[in-house]
C-alpha cells in the first residue's frame, strides 16, 4: 500500500528561507522593475506586466503579517531605486551587491 506525504500541519513551516533563492528572486525583481520602468518611458503601458514577485518575497521571510508590513515595503522599494540609473553595462555586479542589501534589511526585519 502506498503512503502519501502528510499534509503540514498549519504552524508548521513548508519552505525554509535560503539567502540564494531570496537574493535571486529580489535581483529578479529589480531586473523586472528597471524593465517595466524602460516600457513605460517609451510610452508602453506596462502596468499589465507586473510579477509582484515581491509579495513572494515577503511571504517567503514572513513578513506579510507584521504591524509595519507597509513601512517595510516602502523601505524595499526605496532600496531598489537604484536600479533605475543603471546602464546595462554596469548592472550584473551592482545587482548582486543591491539585492544582497536588500536581503540583508528584510532579513534583520524578519528577526525583529
Amino acid at each position: 500500500m502506498e503512503t502519501r506525504p502528510h499534509a503540514p500541519i498549519e504552524t508548521q513551516k513548508t519552505f525554509v528561507c535560503n539567502r540564494e533563492i531570496v537574493t535571486n528572486l529580489i535581483k529578479q525583481d529589480l531586473i523586472h522593475w528597471k524593465m517595466i520602468n524602460l516600457l513605460q518611458n517609451m510610452q508602453v503601458r506596462a502596468d499589465d506586466y507586473q510579477l509582484d514577485i515581491s509579495s513572494i518575497i515577503f511571504e517567503i521571510m514572513d513578513l506579510n503579517n507584521r504591524e509595519n508590513v507597509d513601512e517595510i515595503f516602502e523601505k524595499y522599494v526605496e532600496m531598489s531605486k537604484p536600479i533605475l540609473k543603471l546602464s546595462p553595462s554596469q548592472s550584473n555586479r551592482k545587482i548582486d551587491v543591491l539585492a544582497a542589501k536588500i536581503y540583508d534589511y528584510l532579513e534583520l526585519c524578519s528577526r525583529k
